[in-house]
């Protein structure tokens, strides 16, 4: 059906699932992609990633995507790490 319609690629993105990961790659399907996805939560955490310049806000909890080369640090600094990765296929004719 994906060819009828004028696909060409495939594209499908997941964590830290590894029965997912081996899916995909038995399907043919080729990591692409990869970052990080870090949750921080409580001052200590937030304290040097996310400040505010906006009197009476105080930041709380906040995420973000780590595309940096050495994630070993961020694995030990944040609690909530999960690698998120791309998986593409492409389709033949």
């Amino acid at each position: 059906m994906s060819r009828k319609i004028g696909l060409n690629r495939l594209e499908a993105w997941t964590r830290d699932d590894e029965w997912v990961r081996r899916w995909y790659e038995a399907n043919q399907f080729e990591m692409a992609d990869s970052y990080l996805h870090v949750y921080m939560d409580g001052k200590e955490e937030l304290k040097e990633a996310l400040k505010s310049d906006v009197p009476k806000l105080y930041p709380v909890q906040g995420f973000a995507h780590y595309v940096g080369e050495d994630r070993e640090l961020m694995k030990r600094k944040f609690k909530r790490v999960h690698e998120c990765v791309c998986y593409e296929k492409y389709l033949s004719k």
